[in-house]
């Protein structure tokens, strides 16, 4: 019985001494796994991960340098293999005789073709900084 009982207890002591530096260990390891919990997430947006934002303007005129488009652009302006342009819209104006303005708040991927289109660095559009602001007012 003695022997049994001594046994036993010198038993739970050694596995205890063999988890306590295991258990130092994933202490120690605690302030790394939460770091890189934090930088793999998809939930966390860091500011060196933001890509910056650049407008253009995108005209396509026809060989006498009258308007048929202007676009305006958000981000990158890719040239395509066929002579032409792809980026991101947020808003078209036709050309005449009947102009008509369309606005893409969400932005709409385009492609566009021809021989004379010209790309000009541009500033946010106006109704894009009102409406990005305006969720920032307090209502009334």
């Amino acid at each position: 019985m003695i022997a049994s009982r001594f046994l036993r207890s010198s038993l739970v002591v050694r596995l205890a001494v063999c988890i306590v530096p295991r258990v130092k260990i994933f202490r120690q390891l605690i302030p790394l796994l939460l770091l890189t919990a934090f930088l793999f997430t998809g939930c966390c947006d860091m500011w060196w991960f933001a890509p910056s934002k650049h407008y253009s303007r995108v005209c396509v005129t026809n060989p006498r340098g009258e308007l048929v488009s202007e676009w305006i652009a958000v981000g990158h302006v890719w040239r395509t293999e066929n002579n032409g342009y792809r980026f991101r819209a947020l808003q078209r104006v036709s050309g005449p005789p009947y102009m008509q303005l369309a606005r893409y708040p969400d932005g709409r991927i385009v492609e566009i073709n021809g021989p004379n289109i010209h790309i000009i660095p541009c500033g946010i559009p106006i109704w894009v900084y009102q409406q990005a602001h305006q969720a920032c007012q307090p209502a009334k």
